[in-house]
């Protein structure tokens, strides 16, 4: 399970404070809990490695896709990894680089996820896993 809590200024009716807003991925979707309530997101989907990117949310969804949850207050698919499982996200200042089984490591460049070559070349490389993957 995936835990990423950030804070949301709400005013609760009883004291005057910041309350925390949660989102918790899981097997059977993206549950949201703020201000005392709790609401479920892309019901039916495995929701891993979630993040936050400036404004945005982006995740990784039934281990292929990868999706962003934009300005717009929507979840949309960005790109999909083919033949692997996508395990992590991290998000540098340039870009998006998702974690995979096997462990090799792509790069989302407009719509597309692409392996990063150097990382599967790197000496010793053929020693390491992703004990997350395995």
């Amino acid at each position: 399970m995936t835990i990423v809590e950030t804070m949301h200024k709400a005013t609760s009716n009883l004291e005057n404070e910041t309350l925390p807003n949660v989102l918790v991925g899981t097997t059977e979707g993206l549950h949201h809990i703020m201000n005392g309530l709790s609401r479920v997101e892309l019901t039916g989907h495995e929701v891993r490695s979630l993040v936050r990117i400036a404004s945005e949310l982006w995740a990784i969804i039934d281990r292929r896709e990868v999706w962003r949850f934009g300005l717009d207050d929507r979840w949309r698919k960005v790109a999909a990894v083919s033949g692997l499982d996508a395990i992590c996200l991290w998000p540098t200042s340039e870009q998006v680089l998702v974690g995979t089984s096997e462990a090799h490591l792509w790069r989302l460049r407009q719509r597309t996820l692409e392996p990063i070559p150097s990382f599967d070349k790197v000496e010793g490389r053929n020693t390491w896993y992703n004990p997350a993957g395995s």
